[in-house]
């Protein structure tokens, strides 16, 4: 309460700007509530977080049932060949995604006045660097992709080529206006290396734990995107009304033609929730992923064309492709 009457310690205030950098912001956007509610509930879910573990560290039983399912989740095996298309597709479409930096982040100097760092910037000076800069780290960015797409030493480049992505799209967030369009693309992208250090060390089937770790990552994604709506919301986050106030406030054609229908305003809240809620079943069900995956096109282009929020060149649907490596279990 202190910090939002500002008259907190600069120790605190310190500490807010860490954590949760948009406090500054958002206090004129929502009451005092509305941050008492956000306080409770990291509370309750760190409550929650470590009673689990405990239960998990003290159960024998289960600790025993846990150490099953993770040797036989991620003790499996690919080929050489789906790691090839996986390699050629993932930077393909990076490539796709960046072309235009260069004139974006050239842009970017007229704002510079207007430059915060998120966190993960902050170790460096907190100007926003020169354009100079900024362009030779996209060209190097550049160069990398295309040493990955020719197959040329990938274990370090796609280290360095998601490196330079995750740092220059960190300068564009660094405007306090966040984009989550490349968390699932991201994440995928920092256990790449790990993808090609395993075909690097074999010739015929090739460890998939990290292909794996990338399923459970965009899994635990979608899961987490549910459960925050049901925490801050409830389930009247599926309500006719709820949604109806989000089609209004984006005002898209498709969007206001779905206003006034009823029975679509209930089905696809109620739809899209439970696809992100249901998501991981993929995991221990493999077979549905051919009805999750036509599912989450279908949510995401929804997405634009009800919102008009994102595009159709969608890095959240790219990642689909880490659930069409064949995967089978490991040999000896």
């Amino acid at each position: 309460m202190l910090a939002y009457s500002d008259e907190c310690t600069p120790l605190f205030r310190s500490i807010i700007d860490t954590i949760y950098p948009r406090f500054w912001v958002e206090k004129h956007r929502f009451s005092s509530e509305f941050f008492l509610a956000k306080g409770q509930q990291v509370i309750w879910r760190s409550s929650g977080g470590l009673f689990l573990l405990g239960i998990t560290l003290f159960s024998h039983q289960l600790t025993n049932v846990l150490k099953t399912g993770y040797h036989r989740f991620f003790e499996v095996q690919t080929t050489p060949k789906a790691i090839k298309w996986l390699r050629i597709l993932y930077f393909t479409f990076l490539l796709g995604i960046v072309n235009h930096w260069y004139w974006d982040l050239q842009g970017l100097q007229i704002l510079a006045p207007f430059y915060k760092p998120i966190l993960l910037l902050r170790i460096f000076p907190h100007q926003l660097p020169p354009h100079w800069l900024l362009a030779g780290l996209y060209f190097l960015m550049l160069f990398g992709i295309g040493m990955c797409l020719l197959n040329r030493k990938t274990v370090f480049f796609s280290a360095l080529v998601i490196s330079l992505f995750i740092y220059l799209h960190g300068v564009f967030c660094s405007f306090e206006k966040m984009d989550h369009a490349y968390v699932t693309y991201i994440y995928a992208g920092m256990v790449l290396p790990f993808v090609f250090l395993e075909k690097q060390n074999s010739s015929t089937r090739v460890n998939a734990w990290p292909i794996r770790l990338i399923q459970l990552l965009i899994c635990l994604t979608y899961l987490m995107a549910g459960l925050e709506k049901l925490l801050i919301s409830g389930i009247d986050w599926a309500s006719v009304t709820t949604f109806k106030t989000y089609l209004a406030a984006h005002s898209t054609p498709a969007g206001l033609w779905v206003a006034k229908q009823d029975v679509l305003c209930q089905l696809l809240p109620i739809g899209a929730l439970a696809f992100q809620l249901g998501f991981w079943l993929i995991l221990p069900f493999p077979k549905l992923r051919w009805v999750f995956l036509p599912w989450g096109i279908t949510f995401h282009f929804g997405v634009v064309i009800l919102f008009g929020i994102s595009s159709f060149f969608n890095p959240w649907v790219w990642v689909y492709i880490f659930f069409l490596v064949p995967i089978f279990p490991k040999t000896a």
